[in-house]
């Protein structure tokens, strides 16, 4: 049914304007499988501003985002749906509607019919197209009329709310010239690292040393809650037509269908002349098996109840149909349990102590011997560490055997030619002290033919950073309490 969205262009012609903005992470369809029992409507989803959100209104609005995501990205949701979220991006809805209204802002029914008027998937000939338009709402949006114009009246008025908040002054061309050459300007450093695993070496700490070490940091040895679940994989081969993926949906929906009307999901599974598989208890910390399954899936998993099937999801392999065998609350490990891991973390602590402490006594030395004339490679190699050269790299980009560090980043930018040597600087790896090699101005001429559609980012970037903190502070005063999230941690 997607393909009208393609035969219309409607990703890219859609009025739904301000929808990239308020979407901070994506969300459709699958967000409320949990919660299809029609008998806890009235069951409470949550808290906003101090009043009750029952599950029926919570359901409500996850169908408007359901649609709003459709209008926005129109085909492109099939690509994109792995890798959407959906119960924050309901939240936020109801959030921002929630204070549309405490604000007593309204949308007339001309402004929504005027959305509807103007969206091309709805028109033949360039026209609204009545019978198009009640067929794609009942077939594609699964809505009645009424309830789809109530989400797009809410979607008006959500975009009332949030135009304040867009700034008024245009970013001018030198500004973006600036921005455009700070973020494509490269450098290049040479570094030294000193390893902490050559400290840890020698750290050999006592059992009470350990024991006083669990209990300063007790709460970080929490085991998340843990599940384990069961599933069935509907897998995709490398050369699966559009057609033979399309059949492949098929053959998930019928097993669900199927699985549901029974309470045994392995005789289900063995009837169809499926595989049952399990995957071991996990948790949202150390995914394992599933960190290639959509992460608001495995989300939904957490919260659904033991033995609850959820529907179909796709995956990059193909399709799952899954259930929460068994559920372990959060915990905290007695000391027993945890002194190995806590052996672990003394262990790694404090070689980065030491790791740190010595690299500022070698900073200091090799600044003397810099001052002297020495380069940092020959000063770094006197005091007994191995110099590494980077490849020129730009502000954000992965940097070999350091990985992504901001903090390396960011003190690498720093250095000049007049100012060379870094301060120690932490990272994943350990601390690292940086000197300044060369560096790769932007291109002045690229930016002449960019900058036209650079300065439209900057803009669209600046709306979108001026909205997202509207949408943080009032979050903030929202209070959101959700108990569709992972029950509290036990102390057992």
């Amino acid at each position: 049914m997607l393909k009208v969205f393609r035969q219309k262009g409607v990703a890219k012609k859609v009025l739904w304007v301000v929808s990239g903005i308020i979407i901070i992470s994506f969300g459709f369809g699958f967000g409320m499988s949990q919660l299809s029992d029609k008998n806890s409507d009235l069951a409470p989803a949550g808290k906003l501003f101090g009043k009750t959100v029952s599950l029926k209104e919570f359901r409500r609005y996850n169908a408007d985002v359901h649609n709003q995501m459709l209008l926005s990205h129109g085909a492109e949701i099939e690509r994109l749906l792995p890798y959407m979220d959906m119960n924050n991006e309901t939240w936020t809805r109801i959030m921002l509607v929630k204070e549309a209204d405490r604000r007593k802002i309204k949308v007339d029914d001309r402004e929504v019919i005027a959305l509807i008027a103007n969206q091309p998937v709805f028109q033949k000939n360039g026209s609204l197209d009545k019978n198009l338009y009640n067929k794609i709402v009942g077939q594609i949006f699964h809505r009645d009329a009424r309830s789809f114009e109530e989400g797009l009246r809410d979607g008006l008025k959500i975009m009332k709310l949030l135009k304040p908040a867009t700034p008024s002054t245009a970013i001018t061309q030198e500004e973006a010239r600036k921005e455009y050459e700070r973020r494509n300007r490269k450098i290049q450093v040479s570094y030294a690292l000193i390893d902490p695993t050559e400290f840890a070496k020698n750290i050999t700490p006592t059992e009470q040393e350990l024991k006083d070490y669990y209990q300063q940091n007790r709460d970080d040895f929490l085991v998340p809650d843990s599940i384990n679940v069961q599933y069935v994989a509907f897998k995709l081969s490398d050369k699966t037509s559009q057609s033979q993926k399309e059949s492949l949906r098929e053959q998930a929906n019928t097993f669900f269908d199927q699985a549901s009307t029974t309470a045994d999901f392995a005789t289900a599974a063995k009837d169809s002349g499926l595989k049952v598989q399990e995957t071991g208890f996990f948790n949202m910390e150390q995914l394992g098996p599933v960190s290639e399954w959509p992460l608001e899936f495995v989300s939904q998993l957490f919260s659904a109840k033991e033995g609850l099937l959820l529907a179909p999801v796709p995956t990059p392999e193909g399709f799952l149909v899954a259930r929460p065998l068994s559920h372990a609350k959060a915990y905290i490990p007695d000391f027993t349990q945890a002194q190995t891991i806590a052996q672990t973390k003394f262990i790694e602590e404090k070689a980065l102590e030491l790791a740190e402490e010595k690299a500022r006594s070698l900073q200091a030395d090799i600044k003397k011997t810099i001052s002297g004339g020495l380069a940092f490679p020959e000063a770094a190699q006197q005091s007994g560490l191995d110099v590494k050269k980077t490849a020129f790299f730009a502000l954000g980009d992965y940097v070999p055997e350091i990985g992504l560090s901001e903090d390396f980043t960011t003190a690498s930018f720093l250095l000049t030619n007049e100012n060379n040597l870094s301060d120690v600087v932490l990272t994943s790896k350990g601390p690292v002290i940086i000197a300044f090699e060369a560096e790769q101005p932007a291109d002045e001429k690229k930016f002449s033919e960019v900058q036209e559609d650079f300065l439209k980012t900057l803009e669209k970037e600046r709306t979108s950073e001026a909205i997202t903190t509207v949408i943080r502070d009032l979050r903030n005063r929202a209070g959101l309490e959700s108990y569709l999230s992972k029950e509290k941690p036990n102390t057992r």
